[in-house]
């Protein structure tokens, strides 16, 4: 099944429901089972969302507006009370692109990364309560924050293009920082016992910030999956497509012990010459019917029925940069029970339009033009001064 989604930057799921961060500065919440879709808007005319954070109570988006606004996680009704951003009454904000945000586990603060490599506290307040929050700030290096995530319940990990980890403890106190050799740009990082670290090639880090080992990525990973009951898997949402990756925390494979001995004396071109040792299955590229970026990667448990058939199946979820939001079935015993049995009855096969390998979604060519001047205007504060086929070469 897929939906248009105009150019989404980020995403999130829960159940059934996903959230789209897009480059238009819209969030969508888009409910799978019925097709609905709500729609927020707040940041400026072609300013892209680039973040995302949720508690139990609402969903926060940071743009290139240097704004973050907060929505009611059911509705997407804009809290106005809550100023996240520059103002009058309000001096002490982002001056610059909103990069990164995250809730802290306690919902206590909310943390932000900024492209001049600041990092943000802000306390949360109450519902209904109005405020101008002046955040706690620190600053880290004079690039980009990509990412920051929760490393426990008291320290927030974050690092972007610096190549470097930080960890700070919730009063932005630096409590450690390592700089990651061979690393290019990193933009995102993922707890899962080990820090994973995702660049142009995939980092995976113990708790002290050494690396243990590194998986060199065909195509730059944006996003990472783990099913529960596979530890020895995890599935690499990748710049043009979908791979399953074999990995065991526990035990990790022959030429990947070897690289985490011996990976932190070897140099990037080395360590690819290794990796091309291992056996080939290492990758296994998964049908995802998507040729543009991904914006993310999840699993979720959803109900699929169609014709009498009723099932709760593990579907992958995840929207891409050809303005489509996809799902298809994790379990090849699900895709042939309801996708094969949909080729098989052709009529009537689109209300479970589940399997999108076969089916191309025309893109309005006009419309991402327009999304594209809208979003160099904005990069530049809004200045009408250029001429936007200078952007066009």
């Amino acid at each position: 099944m897929q939906y248009k989604i105009p150019n989404p930057n980020c995403q999130q799921t829960f159940g059934k429901f996903t959230y789209f961060g897009c480059a238009t500065g819209d969030i969508i919440k888009l409910d799978w089972e019925t097709g609905a879709s709500l729609t927020g808007s707040a940041h400026k005319d072609g300013c892209p969302i680039q973040c995302m954070a949720f508690d139990s109570k609402f969903v926060y988006t940071g743009g290139w507006d240097r704004r973050i606004f907060r929505y009611n996680r059911d509705t997407l009704v804009l809290d106005t009370e809550c100023m996240f951003f520059e103002s009058n009454d309000n001096p002490e904000a982002h001056t610059d692109f909103v990069k990164s945000l995250c809730v802290s586990e306690d919902e206590k603060y909310l943390f932000s990364g900024s492209a001049d490599g600041m990092v943000y506290r802000w306390e949360l307040p109450q519902a209904g309560t109005t405020v101008y929050l002046k955040p706690t700030i620190t600053k880290l290096t004079n690039r980009f924050i990509n990412s920051i995530v929760n490393l426990n319940a008291t320290h927030i990990a974050c690092g972007g293009s610096s190549r470097t980890i930080y960890v700070l403890d919730h009063n932005l106190k630096l409590v450690k920082e390592q700089l990651i050799q061979d690393c290019a740009n990193i933009s995102k990082i993922i707890i899962k016992g080990y820090i994973f670290v995702l660049s142009k090639d995939l980092f995976i880090l113990n708790q002290n910030l050494k690396t243990e080992m590194m998986f060199l990525m065909r195509n730059d990973p944006i996003d990472l999956y783990f099913p529960p009951n596979r530890p020895e898997l995890f599935y690499a949402a990748c710049e043009d497509n979908l791979k399953i990756v074999k990995y065991d925390q526990a035990a990790p494979l022959d030429h990947y012990t070897k690289m985490a001995v011996t990976g932190r004396n070897m140099t990037a071109e080395q360590v690819r010459a290794l990796i091309k040792t291992g056996p080939p299955e290492q990758y296994e590229i998964v049908p995802s019917g998507v040729g543009k970026a991904f914006c993310g990667l999840e699993c979720v448990k959803q109900k699929i029925a169609w014709q009498g058939i009723e099932k709760d199946c593990f579907m992958l979820v995840y929207g891409a940069h050809d303005e489509v939001a996809r799902r298809i079935f994790l379990l090849k015993e699900d895709r042939e029970l309801f996708v094969e049995k949909a080729k098989e009855n052709k009529e009537g096969s689109s209300s479970i339009d589940l399997d999108d390998d076969d089916e191309d979604i025309e893109i309005d060519q006009k419309k991402m033009e327009e999304i594209k001047y809208k979003r160099l205007k904005a990069m530049l504060d809004g200045s009408e001064t250029w001429h936007k086929d200078k952007f066009d070469e």
